[in-house]
């Protein structure tokens, strides 16, 4: 499925193969990876603020040997620097920003690759993300939110609210100020203690704009930067736009669909469908229904839908659905309803002699295409207007013996949220996992097969079996991280 994945995003010109940027590229500053496209003996360093679409270009980079001998270069236009002609190591690199400096973890060189790595600096104070920032010039104990309208003009007069909550308790107390000529409301003596947590938020015209959760360190204060923008609710200026597609694998009497959308926003303010959140409806023989890898956590799936909460803002936002549907005949029917149209309705699928994909009233067209050694099938049809229905059907499906069925189901999903970190992520394919993850792997997902040989069960199983889901998917995740 991993291979398949990455196959279709290729075929669509990389709409999905942006995805690092949903990952939280700090978890892996200064981590060496070994890269067979980085020759060997060479050590790139990529630098950033935040996130991959912020690179620090043209600054200093250093990288020492263990005997103290330093080299220095220069990031270049796509913020990278390269360090070539080195030996077996080991070295370490590092480089500073506006007084911070962070040093890689220590990298020796494999005889065959080079390596990558990238060191990743906090986003200056100031940035409009809600995220809170420590600040050496306030005290500790001490938070100041600043309101500002898309234009970075201050926001006088406003409320801020700040919601604090402690670990183990259910209460959560509001504390309120108002924004002075600077747009900024101060809130002194708050607790720094590791199980306190914060979520700012600015009430404006009825609404609230929400920041980011964050805890306050020891030894100084923090500083939040809220962006208000007017919120718009109409629905007509959302659609599932060009570049989305579904791609289905055929595995165990059990396809697994994995839907790549590109939700698009076409006004110039943000939009909020309200407490509700906008709801995505899934096919009605879907199972096992999650979000894609590193979903933000405002989509997330609910039964037989996928809900998005809070403000979309304008432009572009890509999400992935991933679920299992069995079958036990040569055919499947998917029946998706469409709340806001689809401009277009795209299909890819591992080339499968006598299979094929029909879409009611879609006029598909169809191609063969071959990438990285797997022959596919890419449909391409019209799209659906809102209040409409995506149908698709498979014909031909390759039916085997039925006793895998509820295996497939309940475990291939599970294997692909691991290998989905990969193939939405863009990184190279993992070297190995460690051994002792993958025997914890295998041995969960023994306990689950004899779990669902069972049958349906009675409650305790099915608290069990869901126990047993969420260890394996995040045990996928620890490999993934550790063979990368």
């Amino acid at each position: 499925m991993k291979r398949l994945v990455v196959a279709a995003l290729l075929c669509f010109g990389g709409a999905a193969v942006a995805q690092p940027m949903m990952i939280d590229p700090s978890r892996m500053s200064g981590m060496p990876r070994p890269d067979p496209a980085v020759p060997a003996g060479t050590v790139t360093v990529l630098l950033i603020h935040g996130s991959f679409d912020k690179k620090i270009l043209h600054h200093p980079v250093e990288l020492s040997d263990e005997s103290g001998h330093v080299q220095k270069t220069d990031t270049d236009g796509d913020g990278r620097a390269t360090f070539s002609g080195l030996g077996a190591g080991p070295y370490v690199a590092r480089a500073t920003d506006d007084g911070t400096t962070l040093p890689s973890q220590s990298i020796e060189m494999p005889p065959q690759t080079g390596v990558r790595l990238m060191l990743v600096f906090p986003l200056p104070l100031g940035t409009p993300d809600g995220a809170g920032r420590p600040d050496k010039s306030l005290p500790p104990g001490t938070v100041v939110v600043k309101a500002q309208d898309g234009d970075g003009k201050p926001l006088t007069s406003v409320q801020v609210v700040i919601g604090h909550a402690r670990k183990g308790e259910n209460q959560v107390v509001e504390l309120k100020a108002t924004t002075d000529d600077k747009g900024e409301a101060r809130f002194d003596n708050l607790s720094h203690k590791p199980e306190d947590g914060y979520l700012p938020e600015v009430l404006k015209d009825k609404e609230r704009y929400a920041g980011k959760p964050f805890r306050l360190v020891e030894n100084m204060g923090e500083r939040v930067v809220i962006e208000v923008r007017p919120v718009s609710k109409d629905l007509k200026m959302l659609q599932i736009g060009e570049g989305s597609h579904f791609i289905l694998d055929v595995s165990d009497d059990a396809v697994q669909v994995v839907e790549v959308l590109r939700l698009q926003n076409l006004g110039v303010d943000a939009f909020d469908a309200g407490p509700g959140g906008l709801h995505i409806p899934l096919p009605s023989n879907a199972l096992s229904a999650t979000v894609g890898p590193q979903s933000p956590p405002t989509f997330s799936v609910t039964g037989h839908e996928a809900v998005w909460k809070g403000p979309l803002k304008p432009g572009d936002t890509e999400l992935q659905v991933m679920f299992v549907i069995a079958y036990k005949s040569d055919s499947i029917e998917l029946e998706q309803p469409a709340p806001i149209p689809f401009t277009e309705v795209n299909v890819v699928t591992e080339k499968i002699d006598g299979m094929s994909v029909d879409g009611a009233g879609l006029n598909f067209t169809s191609e063969e295409r071959e990438v990285q050694g797997r022959k596919l099938m890419l449909y391409r049809g019209q799209g659906v207007a809102a209040g409409g229905t995506v149908h698709l059907t498979m014909n031909g499906l390759p039916h085997t013996n039925p006793i895998w069925r509820n295996l497939a189901a309940a475990v291939t999903l599970l294997l692909f949220v691991g290998f989905g970190i990969y193939a939405f992520g863009g990184a190279p394919l993992a070297v190995s996992p460690r051994e002792a993850l993958e025997k914890r792997r295998d041995h969960l997902l023994e306990e689950l097969a004899a779990l669902d040989a069972k049958g349906d069960g009675d409650a305790k199983r099915h608290k069990r079996r869901d126990e047993l889901a969420d260890k394996l998917a995040k045990l996928y995740k620890e490999i993934d991280e550790v063979s990368a």
